[in-house]
């Protein structure tokens, strides 16, 4: 087997694995592990306790630009 034969196989054997894993990691009918799958309509005990929003600083300054 050549050199180049080789290289052909071994670049072929990744692009297959990678092919793999963009055709598992989005595949249609996938459980999202982390919540529901696209918002509250999708989950049936409806949407979870929503995050507080992040306080803002209380010392904000503008940010000027020099020249």
């Amino acid at each position: 087997m050549s050199y180049a034969m080789l290289e052909g196989l071994i670049v072929a054997l990744i692009v297959l694995a990678a092919a793999a894993y963009a055709v598992w990691r989005w595949r249609p009918g996938k459980k999202n592990t982390a919540g529901c799958g696209s918002g509250c309509g999708s989950c049936p005990s409806g949407c979870g306790p929503k995050a507080a929003p992040t306080p803002h600083p209380k010392h904000e300054q503008p940010v000027t630009f020099h020249r």
